[in-house]
């Protein structure tokens, strides 16, 4: 069995559905992209699977209009696991299987932001956390991140959370580190 992944999956409404939409899909898939169409087909409906039954409860929304678009649910799971990497918006646009504007536009119809405010938002949940422990000064946890620069992470801190990271730090410490102190 070279090459096989097998996953035990709970029979759901939702597996249900998204198995019958692969066996619907199959011969489209196939004339679309001959050769390998079905099994990118394949691998995107997968990702959708495992993002619809592992994420719970689902991203926010800018509204209430449904359930978001499987691409979406792509950049997101892609920004959430690459978040301190450099990531363009050609990285995303294809790990949603879409064209860089309808992507953007998509995108920000469905979750209310940008993808680089989307980001940053995701960078600065986590730098919280990292701050918190004060284990890594400032400067450390803005290049841990994804940061350029500590003054670009102290500006996107502030600009996110109303406060610089040092006035974070400071008023929500779990305990003091030898040689990180409010630096």
């Amino acid at each position: 069995m070279k090459g096989v992944t097998l996953f035990i999956v709970k029979e759901t409404p939702k597996v249900r559905e998204f198995c019958s939409e692969i066996s619907r899909n199959e011969a489209q898939a196939t004339r679309v992209r001959p050769g390998d169409g079905f099994s990118r087909f394949l691998k995107g409906k997968k990702i959708d699977l495992l993002l619809g039954i592992s994420r719970d409860p689902a991203p926010e929304r800018a509204s209430d209009a449904g359930p978001l678009h499987p691409g979406v649910l792509r950049a997101i799971a892609y920004l959430e696991e690459h978040f301190a990497q450099k990531i363009s918006l050609e990285t995303l646009a294809k790990s949603a299987y879409l064209s860089k504007f309808h992507f953007c536009h998509l995108f920000r119809d469905q979750t209310g932001k940008s993808p680089k405010a989307y980001l940053d938002s995701i960078r600065v949940s986590r730098a919280k956390d990292l701050l918190k422990q004060r284990q890594m000064s400032i400067a450390e946890v803005g290049w841990a991140l994804g940061f350029s620069d500590p003054s670009g992470f102290s500006k996107t801190f502030a600009r996110i959370e109303g406060v610089p990271p040092l006035a974070y730090r400071r008023s929500h410490s779990i305990g003091l580190s030898a040689g990180k102190q409010d630096s």
